[in-house]
């Protein structure tokens, strides 16, 4: 976020530095990819009658909800919105991809929001 304002405020920053952190946002988006769907195939939920229930199936109940938005917004949301930056990157276009990387990580955020809120309900660690 400090390098985006830096790229708002000072004039003839090297565009190599907003790349550099694409691609860093890049690597570790794709490392969480990995891991969650690595989570979904392994982990198992128990459902209120003590049954446990794959997690890739219980995604599809009303009780998995929380964690479809999850998968949206911490990793399908910002995969989409980083090619989008990649993009604006190469016509260098520095303010649109600031704003870009700037809705990537609040998405991020928002989807890390729902995984703590499948920890604490489910127990579940994505």
């Amino acid at each position: 976020m400090i390098l985006g304002h830096w790229y708002l405020n000072v004039i003839r920053l090297p565009i190599r530095l907003l790349r550099n952190v694409t691609i860093v946002l890049f690597i570790l988006v794709g490392i969480r990819v990995g891991i969650d769907l690595y989570g979904l195939i392994t982990q198992t939920v128990l459902t209120p009658i003590g049954t446990p229930i794959p997690l890739y199936i219980f995604v599809t109940t009303f009780g998995g909800f929380f964690i479809s938005l999850a998968l949206f917004f911490g990793l399908i949301v910002p995969v989409i919105v980083l090619a989008m930056v990649w993009k604006t990157i190469q016509i260098q276009s520095t303010q649109s991809a600031t704003g870009l990387l700037y809705v990537s990580c609040v998405s991020v955020l928002f989807g890390d929001l729902f995984y703590r809120y499948c920890l604490m309900q489910y127990g579940l660690v994505l």
